[in-house]
């Protein structure tokens, strides 16, 4: 038998065979050798492109990064010289606000020696600003010239000369001024005085103690207000004054000399205080003028610092872009070449290279879920793995930073709404509500440490259990062990409950039933902590170490907004009391009669500052024995033991002008609590504990009783 084959069969077998060991060898491989068997024909192409772009990159970054660099620190020393010259006018203003109340010495150290640092630190910023000269003239808005650039620098440093030349000018003046007993203000008084002195108390003067009393009233009104129309009435009311001492009956021809002379003495000292108080105010006016000039410069060379930087990058950014183009348009090309070459061999390469490439790109578009599906086991699966792993990370930071974002948006808003309350109910109102709302929050409530610090009282509450938690007037010990809210205020940090089922003494809330987990942070000014912002959420694990940085800073906003609330109350309340001692003095001013006087002003004075009450002791004529001139007060007698007490806890202490074998009063007084000034003779020796429990002087002594 004849057995023949067919030559194209076993060749094609052959072939095929071929073409399998040769597959699997290739499958085989690992990706470092089937690249360096694809791609070897083109890597030197590919080196020399990637050189290529290298030094086109480094080129572009190196010719726009001294511009950027100019740009943005032109932009840092003119924000950082605006910052310094509101730092300066903050100083100067709290100098002429407070250093009346603070004295001299200590607003000047408080205030003046900062205002001149921060002149200082303009001064410096000014000359480094003085470099950036020909960047200026790069500002394609052509909105701003070196030449003006220059002269605007050298007018700011003219005003800044200006303003500290008349700002301190104003501190020497006002030292000069003085205030109550001493300077110009101390000399005027003490002359007033002398001629106080000399007639009141002569019930025979009575007219020229009228005049006196009206020149007072000229005079403080001066020092209140400063208007011309007060300097005249009291020249008017001297030379009335000086009339009636002249044509005087009653005077001798001696103390008419004096007292004429004491009254021209007297209008020296005043015109000197007013002569001083208008230089004051020109010296006032031209520092103003000064930071005036500096302002609007200041403001124009930070926007053109500003937009120089703005400029730059975006330069940058185009050239950028335009470099990347390039790169991308040459790695385009050695791809083509790639598959040109090894279209055949590589074909297992480019497909999971080419899902990664559209993933990447997904990825640099914005598209935080995009992923690779190549699932081989060569070291394109792992960089695939390591790809999916990169972009879900990308995906959470890009959350996690837009979360925070808003959050710290979130802040300022509240902030911003909570800053145009004019009281402090309805300002923490408004950040409870807003914090729950903003942050989407089950609840949010505030509380503020009581006058004692010793209990945070519940102020304000978020929707209408809040509302009615507030109304019900909740506490919380500031020493309860395991309230989350006492923590927070003791320690001065924020505390978190991720979930509050599990603490050991949780008790719910029925108007707050689904309360999963807490945090509290606490509201403080430096280590002075006014009370806690509690927020609530519905579900565990809500709270995060970062959601403590954001709520803090929150938290430091209300306490800002607290105490700059408490100021303004405070400023009020004096506004307040000095028109009514104004009034007083107003109503009182045309009362000759002494006693009706007396009795008139703590009338008024109790009414007006609803006191308790009032009283008027004159010393007597040997000046040994305080006596009763005028009182207003209410007179209850015969109270019960527990009204008793109540009136003895409600006095700031006891005045014992009587001498008794034992004496109960004193006895009462100190079991209530309250100390007792006594003469130091009979029953008070033993009741009264001298230093301690009261004090105890020389019988007769009403000086010093």
């Amino acid at each position: 038998m004849n057995m023949t084959s067919t030559p194209d069969t076993n060749d094609f077998k052959s072939a095929s065979s071929t073409g399998n060991r040769l597959s699997g060898f290739w499958r085989d491989l690992s990706l470092a050798r089937k690249l360096l068997v694809a791609f070897g024909a083109i890597a030197l192409l590919a080196l020399l492109i990637g050189v290529i772009s290298l030094l086109g990159l480094t080129n572009v970054q190196n010719s726009f990064e001294a511009s950027l660099n100019e740009g943005v620190a032109m932009e840092t020393t003119s924000q950082h010289m605006a910052t310094d010259l509101l730092t300066a006018r903050r100083h100067e203003k709290d100098f002429l606000l407070r250093w009346q109340d603070q004295g001299f010495d200590t607003a000047y150290t408080n205030y003046v020696v900062p205002n001149q640092a921060s002149l200082a630190e303009i001064r410096a910023h000014n000359k480094e600003l003085l470099a950036f000269a020909s960047v200026v003239g790069q500002d394609q808005t052509q909105s701003y010239t070196d030449a003006q650039y220059k002269a605007d620098l050298v007018t700011l440093d003219e005003s800044t000369n200006l303003y500290e030349q008349n700002f301190q000018k104003t501190v020497q003046l006002i030292q000069e001024k003085g205030f109550k007993d001493t300077g110009l203000e101390g000399q005027f008084r003490t002359d007033v005085h002398n001629i106080e002195d000399r007639i009141i108390g002569r019930e025979d003067l009575n007219p020229l103690v009228i005049t006196m009393l009206t020149i007072r009233r000229h005079e403080k009104d001066y020092l209140l207000r400063g208007d011309q129309t007060y300097i005249d009435q009291t020249h008017q009311s001297v030379t009335d004054l000086k009339q009636q001492i002249v044509s005087s009956d009653i005077l001798e021809s001696a103390e008419k000399k004096e007292l004429t002379a004491l009254a021209d003495q007297y209008v020296v000292s005043f015109d000197a205080l007013v002569e001083k108080n208008a230089e004051i105010a020109v010296a006032i006016e031209a520092f103003r003028d000064a930071a005036h000039t500096m302002e609007p410069i200041v403001a124009k060379i930070t926007t053109t610092g500003a937009s120089l930087s703005s400029q730059n990058i975006k330069a940058a950014e185009t050239n950028s872009s335009r470099t990347l183009l390039f790169s991308s348009f040459t790695v385009v090309i050695a791809l083509l070449i790639a598959v040109f070459l090894s279209v055949t061999l590589s074909r297992q390469i480019t497909r999971p290279v080419t899902q990664l490439t559209t993933a990447a790109h997904e990825l640099e578009t914005g598209n935080y879920d995009a992923r690779t599906d190549v699932t081989s086991r060569d070291e394109l699966g792992t960089l695939a793995s390591a790809f999916n792993t990169m972009a879900s990370r990308l995906k959470d930071a890009f959350a996690l930073i837009t979360k925070r974002a808003t959050e710290l948006q979130s802040v300022a808003e509240i902030a911003t709404k909570a800053s145009q309350a004019t009281d402090a109910p309805d300002m923490l109102q408004i950040v409870v509500e807003l914090t729950k709302s903003s942050y989407h929050l089950y609840h949010s409530h505030i509380y503020l440490l009581d006058n004692t610090k010793t209990n945070l009282v519940l102020t304000a509450g978020a929707g209408e259990p809040g509302r009615k938690m507030v109304s019900e007037k909740r506490s919380i010990r500031l020493d309860h062990e395991r309230s989350l809210v006492a923590r927070a205020a003791r320690t001065g940090e924020g505390a978190i409950s991720n979930d509050v089922t599990k603490e050991p003494d949780f008790l719910p809330n029925p108007l707050l039933p689904y309360t999963k987990s807490e945090m509290a942070i606490p509201i403080a000014i430096g280590d002075n902590v006014l009370g806690v912002l509690d927020v609530q959420a519905d579900h565990i694990d809500r709270f995060t170490r970062e959601d403590i940085a954001i709520i803090a800073t929150l938290a430091q906003q209300v306490a800002a907004s607290l105490e700059t609330l408490r100021q303004f109350q405070v400023s009020q309340k004096m506004a307040r009391e000095l028109g009514v001692v104004a009034t007083v003095s107003t109503a009182t001013a045309t009362i000759t009669d002494t006693n009706r006087l007396l009795q008139e002003v703590v009338n008024k004075t109790k009414d007006a500052f609803s006191l308790y009450h009032a009283h008027i002791y004159l010393l007597n004529e040997a000046g040994d024995i305080l006596e009763l001139a005028a009182g207003a007060a209410e007179f209850l007698g015969w109270v019960s033991d527990d009204a008793l007490r109540e009136l003895y806890r409600g006095c700031r202490a006891l005045l014992f002008p009587g001498l008794e074998d034992f004496g109960m009063c004193p006895v009462e007084a100190q079991a209530c609590g309250r100390p007792v000034s006594a003469y130091g003779q009979g029953g008070a020796l033993e009741s009264v504990v001298d230093g301690v429990t009261g004090y105890l002087v020389p019988h007769g002594d009403a000086r010093a009783l």
